[in-house]
């Protein structure tokens, strides 16, 4: 599955190349890729670069270890992480303060789980009784 994180704010773009190579280091992260986007022309808005992210579940730990230590140094920083499931839902959370016992609580909150297929219950089988023989008794 693959999840967006999105940071704004002063020197970005520089900051997702590091945070890309913290987490391309990862061996529990499949893939890492980086796409930016630079403010608009003649607008005071901020620039935007994205890190996207392929990974299982199990990886879930590292990528919190990795943006608990990226956020405790970059707090001017805005990051937002996105997915979005097959189906289209999309799921997406700004992190803000997020105390680092949260942030894997909430990096679940974000990950797209697979669907599971509802398990109807079985329908009750007639139970089956054979006829017994029975012996007479002797007395």
């Amino acid at each position: 599955m693959t999840i967006q994180i999105t940071l704004t704010g002063p020197d970005c773009l520089r900051q997702t190349h590091l945070l890309a190579g913290r987490l391309g280091a990862e061996s529990a992260i499949e893939d890492v890729t980086t796409a930016t986007r630079p403010p608009e022309p003649g607008t005071m808005g901020a620039a935007e670069a994205s890190v996207l992210v392929t990974l299982g579940l199990a990886a879930i730990p590292a990528l919190a270890a990795v943006l608990n230590a990226y956020l405790t140094t970059r707090a001017s920083h805005s990051v937002r992480i996105r997915s979005e499931r097959a189906d289209g839902e999309v799921r997406e959370v700004e992190v803000v303060g997020v105390a680092p016992a949260k942030m894997e609580e909430l990096l679940l909150r974000v990950f797209p789980l697979p669907e599971t297929p509802a398990v109807e219950p079985a329908a009750a089988e007639p139970a089956v009784v054979e006829p017994v023989a029975l012996e007479p008794t002797r007395e």
